[in-house]
């Protein structure tokens, strides 16, 4: 049997070798022990799903969790941002006769449950004051020419990236922000087909059974301009008054954001982290000059439901609290000199930075926060200790987060219950840093230093 080869370009990908064949009058693709042992699963009609990212029943959260997260809804507010969720349910949860057919069966699974979890989730946004655009809705009443989502892999197809699109423009265009956006036309139009799209599937079948999986096309579009008169040839094109953040649903070749653009008559600037959780891409934005710049009107954030259930080890993972005390502050951004509680600085060669605290009491009020600022890209793993009267002290190690672009800002919120005891802030880093590193403990966003 030859050996199947992979030659990667982009996102395509071309065969040579056996192509796996469906062994049953519905369509069903065989899956060899390897795949099984991946956790795939064989449903009607060649659709292949994952046991690990998708069948969830719950999504369980920690009340604290939920806290944090509404702490930085509300840090979004206050920078005068429109936040509009746009919430993707699993596929299992979608099409409930396909998944109760899949081999071998999901013990333990609720479709019921499921639907009632994503309900739930729903409602808690709407009671944080969020606009929440109810894809499940979207997805289960539509009538396309294609399934909403791809039958391998959990990303939408072009008929379903189009449908949410208008779906999300239609909430965003309700919104008050919308009448401070600047407006532009744009088209899509097709631009690439990927064959095979769905990556990630696909390779880990042909690796564990040695036999690609039928090839599938995917036409992927991009948006244009209408009008491209209105810039000059020299002239520098403003941020966009909305930015889209998501995972790798938000990708270009899905064409979500192309699709956005079009629906919405305005430019739309994505940022994604693929792989890195849902809020990952948070934190790339906010360290962006765009943001430092200038915040946008409208923030639309692409939510796929299952990551609540998926870890996300070294990354900004939903249910770790240190990713709010990072993020909640990151909004905020560094503070002027005359607003600074106190500030140090390691020349070149230190490894060292201290912050001496002043001892007035009440001046480190919760929400007070440390931020730091070093030209250099390499700074990744470091530690932070905050050091209180009475001797405690709370050492927090910054890991790297390779799938976020290094901007050289570390934001960290002050903790404990009683932060008005702070008295120095530590920051020891690694030997082989060797650039300068400026830090600043700075007030609660909104409060007088």
């Amino acid at each position: 049997m030859p050996r199947p080869i992979v030659a990667l370009a982009g996102l395509a990908l071309l065969w040579a070798g056996p192509v796996a064949q469906a062994e049953d009058d519905d369509g069903r693709i065989p899956l060899c022990q390897g795949a099984l042992d991946l956790r795939m699963l064989s449903g009607p009609d060649g659709w292949v799903y994952d046991q690990r990212s998708e069948f969830h029943s719950s999504y369980p959260v920690a009340p604290e969790v939920l806290v944090a997260f509404s702490g930085l809804l509300q840090a979004l507010e206050d920078r005068g941002i429109t936040v509009v969720f746009a919430v993707l349910p699993e596929r299992s949860t979608v099409d409930a006769e396909r998944a109760a057919a899949v081999q071998p069966p999901v013990p333990g699974y609720d479709h019921a449950q499921a639907l009632a979890a994503y309900r739930e989730l729903l409602a808690w946004l709407g009671d944080q004051g969020v606009v929440t655009v109810d894809l499940l809705e979207t997805a289960t009443t539509a009538e396309l020419p294609e399934p909403f989502f791809l039958h391998r892999e959990r990303h939408m197809t072009a008929s379903g990236s189009r449908l949410a699109a208008q779906v999300v423009a239609r909430a965003v265009q309700q919104t008050e922000a919308y009448g401070r956006v600047s407006r532009s036309d744009w088209e899509t139009v097709p631009h690439r087909l990927h064959d095979p799209l769905e990556l990630r599937p696909d390779a880990a079948y042909l690796e564990r059974c040695g036999t690609a999986l039928p090839p599938v096309a995917y036409q992927q579009y991009r948006a244009r301009p209408l009008d491209r008169s209105s810039l000059g040839l020299l002239d520098e094109a403003p941020v966009p008054d909305v930015v889209l953040v998501g995972t790798s649903h938000s990708s270009p070749v899905y064409s979500f954001p192309a699709f956005l653009q079009e629906a919405l008559g305005a430019e739309v600037l994505p940022v994604r982290v693929e792989g890195g959780g849902i809020l990952s891409s948070l934190r790339r934005w906010l360290g962006s000059e765009e943001f430092l710049a200038e915040p946008p009107e409208v923030l639309i954030w692409e939510f796929p439901i299952n990551d609540l259930a998926i870890s996300h080890p070294g990354r900004f993972g939903f249910t770790s609290p240190l990713s709010y005390r990072r993020l909640v502050p990151a909004i905020a951004g560094p503070c002027s000199e005359d607003r600074q509680l106190a500030s140090g600085s390691t020349t070149r060669g230190g490894r060292q930075v201290l912050l001496e605290v002043p001892r007035k009491t009440g001046r480190v009020s919760p929400g007070t926060y440390l931020s730091l600022v070093t030209p250099s890209r390499a700074l990744s793993t470091f530690t932070i200790a905050f050091h209180f009267a009475g001797g405690r002290a709370e050492e927090i190690v910054i890991p790297a987060t390779p799938s976020i672009p290094n901007d050289g800002r570390f934001y960290l919120e002050v903790g404990g219950e009683d932060p008005d005891t702070l008295r120095r802030v530590e920051v020891v880093l690694p030997p082989d840093f060797d650039d300068l590193l400026q830090g600043q403990l700075c007030p609660a966003p909104g409060s007088r230093p």
